[in-house]
Order: C-alpha cells, then structure tokens, then sequence
C-alpha cells in the first residue's frame, strides 16, 4: 500500500520534534493534510486560522507531551476508515495544542 500524505506528514512531525520551528511547519502541514482528508471544504478554509494558532500556541517551545502519539492515532484512525476513533485523536491532539495558546485571561497553566 503507498504510504499517503498523512503517512509522510507524521513522519515529518516526529523527525522535527527536537526543533520547534521545523516542527510547527511539520504541524500546520500535518493539520492541512487532515482537513483535506476530511473532504470538507469549509473545514479547509479554516487552514489559516488553525495555522495561526498552532504557531501563536507553539511560541513557548517544544510540542506538548503526548502529541506525537495522538497524531499517530488520528493518522491510523482516518487510514482505517474510523470516523469516530478519528475524531476522538484529533480532539485530543487539539486540546492538547490549545493547552499552550495564551488566553484573554493570561497564560496557560
């Protein structure tokens, strides 16, 4: 089976995670190769919101702990044809990610 552009874009990712700039473009392009998947086009027109904020949040470094393998679950979930397995890891990737966006209310915990 040819490995597919979520394949490689994971492999990207954990070839980046010890540099935090090339990680966060392995990121966003991680992230646009999900919504495309997805096949939704509105969803791909949020790319550049998405992409602002996963490197607003990425300002204080290093991924967040767990990332990796919440990407690579989302990555076999959405090659497996499990919507709702897909769902539940990108969630947890996002919520993850958003642990490090700053708030109105300040910094994160």
């Amino acid at each position: 089976m040819p490995r597919s552009d979520l394949d490689r874009r994971l492999d990207e990712i954990q070839a980046a995670v010890a540099e935090p700039d090339r990680f966060e473009d392995a990121d966003v392009a991680f992230h646009a190769a999900v919504l495309a998947a997805s096949g939704n086009e509105l969803l791909e027109q949020l790319l550049g919101a998405i992409d602002v904020a996963l490197r607003f949040g990425r300002a204080a470094g290093s991924p967040p702990p767990g990332t990796l393998s919440a990407h690579a679950r989302a990555v076999e979930a959405i090659r497996s044809g499990d919507g709702d397995a897909a769902e539940a890891a990108m969630r947890k990737v996002v919520a993850g990610e958003a642990r490090g966006i700053p708030t109105a209310a300040g910094p994160p915990p």
